[in-house]
């Protein structure tokens, strides 16, 4: 058994060799995860500063609090200074300093997924993970998801396994890294004998986004869930298994059955004012049926969804107390929309099969249905204002347009022009990038703290032909401080936002104070980039979402003891010395003796 271990340390360390013999830095911080007994964490640190003579700042995690102090004693007897153990979950680990390098030797089962997030969200250079145990997905998978594969057990366990580690190595990719799965060390020695290896690099937009797809439809496809996906923010894809199709007479009852299901499930999610009275009644299902708008989906023979889809002018769509995105007719309006509940994905599904089919889709719903309100924002659909139903109650009316661009982007294009500023519309943000690249040449540029210009890979392609000064990737012997300084001489200033108002006006809240001052005052030219998830229809939502939105998503990534990090909902308002919503600058109009650029993107970008 020693000898099998003594095998698996070295291996690893073959690996580890391979991603930081060739390091620049002379400090080289680790965590390891789960690291138990840490033979492979003592190791690691003395191959660190012994054979590569760097410096190393090592943490150990493990739940084990004897075995901790076991390896704190050991650490200490052997003078290992810059080597310390913790006991605590991986679940609920924090650090106010992110590491180089996280690594995982057997974290058991989900243990991985936590530290393969944490490792994604602290932006880890590296990540070195040989998961262990996963059971997750081979407890979902029903033995009949994929004959004969999951039929027998033994070869269910594998596949899950398999299947389990390449959901992770597609997410990691979907978060920019550099992603191989290896053989970890001959089978003889262990049966945890794959290896993830990611390296953090410049991986493009439309390769993130489609090893995400990949990830949700492998998981979609086998009915099975993943908590890596699930701390992601994201979910298996539905894959559909049955048919869609016209509603027939005889399935009027089983239709009504399904409203009746959704009546329930508006009453239990807090929505006691929404279909009151038996609405919708047979009446309207059965003209439905005979005007041939009405469709369910199917599903080995039962009814799991229905909705009715109206292709033209909606009367009650002409009046709104608000602006749609387009006025094109005809579009399509869902009605009625409910679902049995017992197939996970379907409401968005059936939605989108709407919006493939129809190009514009109108919807509305009620303010205390936050479920349908939560899916519609999540599917891209933009809230336009108010309409009034026949019997004169309010509804909140959605619209997505797939027929010509994005209409919102034309219109805050053409607000932001008579304002002012220069405005360039990008579909990608690998198209943006190319876009400053030929832009922006032989020049000092700034950079404010930017989740957006870190994802698009800013520092490293404009890094070719410029000086980049960035405080987030502080120059060799430099501080952050320093960094800020020097950026703020700089004739060119890049930065996101925090949102922007369709009306035309730039929200940014800051801590230090930085990024609100550079883009006000003292450079020749700036540029924010924009994409489409920073967009509000005015100045009150827009200072909405940077409150309550992009500020506690940026407390979370930063570690902040605030409220808003802690429950990752809305601004608390807080007295909280770690508050980060110290400072906040909105341009009304382009201020005054420098060029102001605005870069839209068609993509979600940072916070």
């Amino acid at each position: 058994a020693k000898y099998d271990k003594f095998k698996q340390i070295n291996r690893f360390l073959e690996f580890l060799d391979d991603l930081l013999a060739k390091d620049g830095r002379d400090t080289v911080r680790i965590i390891d995860f789960g690291c138990g007994k840490s033979y492979l964490t003592f190791i690691v640190y003395y191959y660190i500063t012994e054979i590569l003579r760097k410096k190393a700042d090592i943490t150990g995690l493990d739940l084990k609090k004897d075995v901790i102090d076991h390896c704190n004693q050991v650490a200490r007897k052997y003078g290992y200074g810059g080597l310390q153990f913790f006991c605590g979950d991986i679940r609920d680990y924090k650090t106010e300093q992110a590491p180089d390098m996280v690594i995982t030797l057997h974290a058991c089962d989900t243990a991985t997924d936590y530290a393969l997030f944490h490792a994604m969200e602290w932006g880890a250079r590296y990540i070195l993970s040989v998961p262990c145990c996963q059971h997750e997905l081979n407890l979902d998978v029903k033995p009949a998801a994929l004959p004969p594969v999951t039929s027998y057990g033994i070869l269910k366990e594998r596949f899950c396994a398999l299947a389990t580690d390449a959901v992770r190595a597609r997410l990691l990719e979907s978060r920019g890294y550099e992603v191989q799965v290896l053989e970890f060390i001959d089978l003889s020695h262990s049966p945890k004998n794959l290896l993830i290896r990611a390296r953090k690099a410049n991986v493009s937009e439309k390769k993130r986004e489609a090893a995400r797809k990949e990830a949700e439809a492998l998981l979609g496809s086998v009915g099975g869930g993943n908590t890596l996906l699930k701390l992601m923010g994201g979910r298996p894809a539905f894959v559909p298994k049955g048919r869609m199709r016209k509603t027939r007479p005889e399935d009027i009852d089983a239709v009504m059955a399904l409203y009746d299901i959704g009546r329930q499930t508006m009453r239990n999610t807090g929505n006691t004012e929404q279909w009151t009275g038996g609405y919708p009644h047979r009446h309207m299902i059965e003209e439905d049926v005979r005007l041939g708008r009405s469709y369910v989906y199917e599903e080995d023979g039962v009814l799991q969804a229905v909705f009715a889809l109206i292709w033209g002018e909606d009367p009650t769509y002409r009046s709104i107390d608000g602006a749609w995105l387009s006025d094109t007719v005809p579009y399509g309006t869902i009605h009625r929309i409910a679902s049995r509940g017992e197939v996970p994905g379907l409401g968005s599904w059936c939605i989108n099969w709407c919006l493939e089919l129809c190009g514009s889709i109108h919807i509305d719903t009620h303010e205390s249905n936050l479920p349908m309100r939560r899916t519609l924002e999540k599917l891209g659909f933009t809230y336009c204002g108010t309409i009034l139903c026949d019997d004169g109650t309010p509804r909140r009316a959605y619209q997505k347009d797939l027929s010509g661009g994005d209409p919102m982007f034309t219109k805050v294009s053409e607000n932001l022009k008579a304002l002012g500023y220069q405005v360039s519309v990008f579909d990608t943000a690998d198209q943006a990038a190319d876009y400053l690249c030929g832009r922006i040449q032989n020049t000092t540029v700034g950079f404010g703290g930017s989740v957006t210009l870190q994802q698009m890979g800013l520092l490293e392609k404009l890094g070719k032909q410029n000086t980049v000064l960035w405080h987030w990737q502080p120059a060799e012997g430099r501080t952050g401080a320093q960094m800020r300084e020097e950026a703020r001489k700089a004739p060119v200033y890049l930065s996101s936002v925090n949102g922007l108002a369709e009306t035309g006006e730039i929200i940014n809240i800051d801590g230090t104070g930085n990024r609100v001052a550079e883009t006000v005052y003292g450079h020749e030219q700036v540029y924010f980039i924009v994409g489409k998830n920073k967009l509000a229809p005015d100045y009150e939502q827009a200072l909405w979402r940077a409150r309550n939105i992009a500020a506690p998503k940026n407390a979370q990534r930063l570690n902040c003891k605030t409220p808003c990090a802690a429950e990752g909902d809305r601004c608390y308002d807080c007295k909280s010395p770690a508050r980060i919503c110290r400072a906040l600058s909105v341009l009304w109009r382009p201020p005054l003796g420098a060029r102001y650029e605005v870069v839209l993107v068609n993509q979600e970008l940072g916070y």
